[in-house]
């Protein structure tokens, strides 16, 4: 019996629906509670049901002495309902593909969507430099401030990145604050690469643009933003063809600025 119980359940009958539609084709109809006491279902569970195999055309009440009976409809009605299933089924269907084209613009309008990442906490500067070496093989573009960068992140992971970069053949532009400390930033950070792989770099003066983010651009489509100062070290990764593509071209616009030294 547990293996047509579990059968029904293919059909569209649930557990419970299975349990109390077998019993009341096995005793011939029963009262809920005496249903209760042979399927082991509580009383409550058990008029929701009868209810909702009564709509399915599954069972019928009737009155026997004041008190609601229940009996189950002939087998032939467990057809019925299959084949009703089915006509919905089919009507659910045709509306679906009446409503697919209005769908497939929402979900293109959607996908047309920047898609943003927040971080924030002490990796985000990591999490955001692992990003950057997803690609290979691009120009990376950037307003930075070497000084508050390398307080941010490790020696030790500031070679990896660059190492990394070059194995990658990351190339690299950057304009940073014009400060002794910036002056050194790739004697520093990428003595041990190639010079093909050294960033060029372009100073701004630090009096008129003291640069306390980071603006990166980099692989096909993406930029992220960095606060380096505060408290909490926060970022977003925007990933967007025309808002990287725009971006680059700004950064293109500012390289050639004369207001940049060498």
């Amino acid at each position: 019996m547990q293996k047509i119980i579990h059968q029904l359940q293919f059909l569209g009958l649930n557990p419970n629906e299975s349990s109390v539609y077998i019993c009341l084709l096995e005793t011939g109809g029963a009262s809920p509670s005496k249903i209760s006491e042979s399927t082991k279902i509580n009383r409550s569970t058990v008029y929701k049901t009868l209810t909702a195999l009564s709509i399915k055309g599954l069972v019928n009440e009737i009155e026997k002495k004041n008190k609601l009976f229940y009996q189950a409809e002939k087998p032939d009605n467990l057809i019925k309902f299959l084949k009703n299933r089915i006509v919905l089924a089919e009507d659910d269907f045709q509306k679906a593909q009446r409503l697919l084209p209005e769908l497939q613009k929402i979900f293109a309008l959607s996908n047309d969507k920047p898609q943003v990442i927040y971080l924030e906490g002490a990796d985000t500067v990591l999490k955001t430099c692992d990003d950057m070496l997803a690609y290979s093989n691009y120009e990376m573009l950037a307003f930075s401030n070497g000084e508050i960068f390398e307080e941010t992140v490790s020696k030790k992971y500031i070679r990896q990145f660059a190492k990394t970069k070059e194995r990658q053949r990351i190339r690299t532009k950057v304009i940073i604050p014009d400060t002794p400390l910036n002056r050194k930033f790739n004697n520093r950070v990428f003595s041990a690469v190639k010079d093909l792989n050294t960033p060029q770099i372009r100073y701004a003066s630090a009096e008129k643009f003291p640069i306390q983010a980071e603006l990166t651009i980099y692989g096909p489509d993406k930029v992220s933003l960095t606060k380096l100062t505060g408290d909490t070290i926060i970022g977003v990764i925007i990933k967007d063809k025309t808002i990287h593509d725009s971006l680059q071209m700004m950064f293109e616009i500012a390289w050639e600025s004369r207001l940049l030294k060498e």
